[in-house]
């Protein structure tokens, strides 16, 4: 398979019955021997990795980045800003950069999506914005249907009027 430039193969295994995936690249050089559930490509060459129910993502040197061994999902979607994952533990999402490091820990926020250069957060049914280190800008407490144009966010009031919400 090809994606971004990069050529990558599935390597499968079957051990006791069961298929194990692992990553070789296109001179068939293994990555990653076969000791996955599932291997697929993300974006930018990075592969989704699934082993015992947990989801990590490798690069595309076959490093683990995020180990298979905590979340349930892991992956580049739903993210604008380059450089992070999406990640999802105990129905609460969560943010990781390229090196695995926790931006916004999955025990806060239901939803979490790139809006720009800033991440749109929903908790308990209201809208938040954080900026790309997980600063909340504003807290999910008060507004509803939030949305950035630029630098400013505007949000919904009763009479279905964007209305602008200072920041200060």
């Amino acid at each position: 398979m090809e994606d971004d430039g990069f050529s990558w193969y599935e390597l499968s295994i079957s051990i006791d019955g069961k298929k194990q995936y692992g990553i070789a690249n296109k001179k068939g050089i293994v990555l990653q021997e076969p000791k996955y559930d599932f291997v697929y490509i993300a974006v930018d060459g990075f592969f989704h990795i699934k082993k015992n129910g947990y989801a990590g993502i490798c690069n595309k040197k076959g490093e683990e980045i995020i180990a298979p061994n905590k979340y349930e999902s892991a992956h580049g979607a739903f993210i604008d800003i380059d450089g992070f994952f999406h990640v999802t533990k105990n129905g609460y999402a969560g943010i990781c950069n390229k090196n695995g490091e926790e931006i916004i820990a999955p025990n806060k926020y239901e939803q979490i999506i790139g809006l720009g250069r800033y991440l749109h957060v929903k908790k308990n049914g209201y809208d938040g914005i954080c900026d790309k280190n997980g600063r909340e800008i504003i807290a999910p407490n008060k507004y509803k249907n939030i949305m950035a144009i630029g630098d400013t966010f505007q949000y919904k009031n009763d009479d279905d009027k964007w209305v602008k919400i200072d920041i200060d």
